[in-house]
């Protein structure tokens, strides 16, 4: 809150704010709004096709699809990744992919040995905004399509029973991904629901087409977890 009051306090194009080890970067705009992840690891990996066309990229599976989407448009292939540092770098690894996006605001380099540099990504979005004739807010705000929920978590008790529960809800889905838990996807939205390894937790990520959509596809998926 700091930031953002600090931003529109003294005009500045952007503000940037790092986590205690410095590993995680996040951004707000020159209105004063968090730029969510997905945007922002959208943004970096143009950034890195523009050095490695026709790249292999990595995002978690809880990202928006516009980071697909937009990627793929750019020339990418993209596959989508586990939750997790050790995770993702051992799928980079792997795959040989060039970049990876995370919804925790980590972002890793090929070109680094796969792991995350905040001072990378901060170069990678000044060099953005001094060649495109837009303010921050604009450039994230016209790649919005689609309303992503956010992670919501969930505490159950029996938290296989739910999941099975919803495999059988939604076995209707166009496609269903079993990857860090289940993702359903359908015409006009899709949700991942996963499982904590240490707490009595499920969450939940949900986007959609629009945002009436997603808020009633959003209780409807919440409370039948509850139920």
């Amino acid at each position: 809150v700091d930031l953002q009051k600090k931003v529109l306090e003294i005009g500045a194009d952007f503000g940037f704010a790092l986590d205690g080890d410095a590993d995680r970067v996040g951004l707000v705009d020159d209105k004063g709004q968090v730029v969510p992840a997905s945007f922002v690891g959208a943004l970096l990996g143009l950034e890195i096709l523009k050095k490695h066309h026709k790249s292999l990229m990595l995002c978690d599976l809880r990202s928006s699809k516009m980071v697909q989407d937009i990627w793929e448009k750019s020339g990418a292939s993209v596959n989508l990744s586990m939750v997790g540092t050790a995770n993702i770098k051992k799928q980079m690894q792997e795959s040989k992919a060039n970049f990876a996006s995370e919804l925790s605001m980590h972002f890793y380099y090929a070109d680094l040995s796969n792991v995350e540099n905040t001072d990378l990504s901060l170069l990678y979005i000044l060099q953005m905004l001094s060649e495109r004739d837009e303010k921050l807010s604009d450039v994230w705000h016209n790649m919005q399509t689609y309303y992503h929920s956010g992670e919501i978590n969930f505490e159950v008790k029996d938290k296989e029973k739910v999941l099975n529960g919803l495999k059988e809800k939604y076995g209707n889905a166009e496609k269903m991904l079993e990857l860090d838990g289940f993702s359903f996807y359908f015409s006009d939205f899709w949700f991942n629901v996963r499982q904590s390894n240490t707490e009595p937790v499920l969450r939940l990520n949900l986007e959609a087409d629009t945002e009436d959509i997603m808020k009633e596809k959003l209780l409807e998926v919440s409370e039948f977890i509850q139920s």
